[in-house]
């Protein structure tokens, strides 16, 4: 990022208060640089993971851009390419780095409709995630797989229970969360049928994937739980691409081989909750 400033290119930044005061981060490097940083005023996560290229090109998904993220958890990113789908994440990134708008202060966008190649780019709070998210589950066909770092909101969550009675609904969560409420209930809520495993990775299982039918990919940074639909700053994308699906049912696969039941985990009691705020904004 510095050497793309000296080359003249204009780079600025938004971060979350977290992570600009988490120890050993390198912000101040930036910022001797001369890059421009705005961090989002209050304790509420600023947790988006995206970068606009030349009006052009935007990465998103669950990676954050750290050590942890590349060395030591399991994580995914996408290059999308677009003016339009571009211009959707620049107006967003805006609000923030010029206007100080985050969390709800951010106005709702309107009407959300399909950009380039079909895709559908949402953002939290202002865009009612939760509702296109139940909306596509209700219409599933054939399978429901998930990737998921936290899975918590609790209308998700039953519409995966409902779909597991009649199709196979198969998922992979982080291993530091099992006693969450919410997973618990994902295992033995309303006789549920989810095959359920948990990650395993020297840091965290930090997906949060959704493939549905082999031919639609959800991604992006939001974890499936409420605090992510409404309070925080996230993004989603909704893409429909069998062959771009196939590629993330590999990943699920390459997991789904190694990890270990979360049932019979569960009840060994071989996890605790996790105490830390990050987790707890989730």
């Amino acid at each position: 990022m510095v050497e793309a400033q000296r080359r003249g290119v204009k780079v600025r930044v938004v971060t979350g208060k977290l992570g600009y005061e988490e120890e050993n981060n390198r912000f101040p490097a930036l910022e001797k640089a001369g890059l421009p940083i705005v961090v989002r005023p209050d304790s509420g996560l600023m947790h988006n993971k995206f970068a606009i290229l030349d009006g052009a090109e935007v990465w998103t998904g669950s990676w954050n851009y750290t050590d942890g993220a590349i060395y030591r958890n399991n994580e995914n990113a996408l290059s999308l390419e677009g003016q339009d789908i571009a211009a959707h994440y620049q107006n967003v990134f805006n609000q923030m780095f010029e206007a100080n708008q985050f969390g709800r202060k951010r106005p709702a966008s309107g009407l959300v409709v399909p950009l380039s190649h079909g895709i559908l780019a949402m953002f939290s709070p202002e865009d009612p995630i939760a509702k296109e998210l139940l909306k596509r589950l209700s219409s599933t066909r054939k399978s429901v797989a998930f990737l998921a770092f936290a899975i918590t909101h609790p209308e998700v969550i039953d519409s995966l229970l409902a779909r597991s009675q009649t199709l196979p609904v198969r998922g992979i969560i982080e291993r530091k969360l099992a006693q969450n409420p919410g997973t618990r209930k994902l295992i033995f809520g309303n006789g549920s049928k989810i095959q359920l495993r948990l990650g395993v990775s020297p840091g965290n299982l930090h997906h949060d994937v959704m493939v549905i039918d082999d031919e639609l990919v959800i991604t992006g940074s939001t974890n499936f739980s409420r605090a992510a639909f409404e309070s925080n700053d996230e993004n989603i994308v909704f893409i429909p691409d069998a062959q771009l699906a196939a590629k993330y049912m590999a990943e699920f696969s390459r997991f789904w081989m190694f990890s270990p039941f979360a049932g019979s985990t569960r009840r060994a009691g071989r996890f605790s909750p996790i105490q830390s705020p990050f987790i707890a904004a989730l």
